[in-house]
């Protein structure tokens, strides 16, 4: 009896099919690394930069202005613009009212003719004086005619005088007919209407 062509047979299958599994085994093996290897060598980079995080916060609350400006017309007659309302957005220097200047138009022509006059006369009261010093050096004139023609230069002097002040005075109140705002910001409150009638801040306490 000879096994040995018996043992040959079982040992080829076995050893075939130990050499299919290291063949298989070593496939994947390879495909694994081969796997590593691509991911590693398609990572994107990118350049290190600065760059701006924003955060938005949500809450749920009121608004109060940092400040609050109040604004009252020193000009007194009825409101012919108001481009403004509440919640509008304001410049510095944007209007926010016109009040009628036809009253404060015509005082400051008044004082302006007023100052030419007084110049005016200022002028003739000077070469009148002078004219005086020298008929009184002459004693050509008195000397009460002389203290009238330096009286009489004196208040041309004061006339002049308050006939600038006149005029400063209309030019202020032209000025103060046209509103504008002092500062940007935000309108959160108007008690006046364009066409209403309003009094000076200045006459009185609930001015607008």
């Amino acid at each position: 009896m000879n096994p040995s062509p018996s043992r040959s047979r079982l040992v080829r299958p076995v050893a075939i099919a130990a050499l299919l599994l290291a063949v298989v085994a070593g496939f994947f093996v390879v495909r694994a690394v081969r796997g590593r290897r691509s991911a590693v060598t398609t990572v994107q980079t990118v350049v290190g930069a600065r760059r701006d995080i924003s955060q938005t916060v949500e809450a749920t609350g009121t608004v109060e202005p940092v400040e609050i400006v109040e604004i009252k017309s020193k000009a007194s007659g009825e409101i012919l613009k108001m481009p403004v309302e509440v919640g509008s957005v304001v410049k510095k220097g944007d209007l926010l009212a016109q009040i009628d200047a036809l009253n404060v138009q015509n005082q400051y022509d008044e004082s302006n003719a007023a100052l030419k006059a007084a110049q005016a006369g200022l002028n003739v009261s000077k070469a009148q004086v002078k004219r005086a010093d020298e008929l009184f050096s002459r004693e050509v004139i008195t000397a009460d005619q002389h203290e009238t023609a330096t009286l009489a230069y004196a208040n041309a002097q004061s006339s002049l005088a308050r006939a600038h002040s006149a005029l400063e005075i209309a030019r202020q109140a032209l000025r103060d007919a046209t509103v504008r705002a002092p500062s940007n910001g935000t309108v959160i409150e108007q008690t006046v209407t364009k066409g209403q009638v309003i009094a000076s801040a200045t006459s009185s306490a609930s001015g607008g």
